[in-house]
């Protein structure tokens, strides 16, 4: 298995991607929490080839009580954790079935179109 590590999205340092290597990257939003004096952090999830990022509810809200210093680190071991323990493949999962979905529905839309092009035209 290929070293998870994170990277700044597109120079933000709020928002971090972590490749799984298998096709998806985890996007991590992260925003202060003054009051909890904690950093809160919610998970997406996205397939390489698209700009789709799709919510992973079951992760929650995460917090992480950490100095700005280690907090990037902390929510990479918890994303690598998650990752060894497979809860990530119903999300995976999901989004094959989805994007399966909308890939034949597309192409019902299309044979429509192209067929109703090549219908004549109706009176009214």
């Amino acid at each position: 298995m290929n070293k998870l590590v994170y990277k700044k999205y597109k120079g933000n340092s709020s928002i971090l991607t972590i490749d799984l290597h298998n096709g998806y990257t985890v996007i991590a939003i992260k925003t202060w929490n003054k009051e909890k004096n904690a950093c809160n952090v919610e998970l997406r999830l996205k397939e390489n080839t698209s700009e789709k990022w799709d919510l992973i509810e079951k992760a929650g809200n995460l917090i992480f009580n950490t100095d700005s210093r280690h907090t990037n680190p902390a929510i990479l071991r918890q994303v690598s954790t998650y990752f060894q323990k497979g809860f990530f493949d119903y999300y995976i999962k999901r989004n094959r079935y989805e994007t399966s979905c909308f890939d034949r529905g597309n192409m019902v839309f299309e044979e429509e179109k192209i067929n109703k092009k090549h219908l004549p035209a109706q009176k009214i």
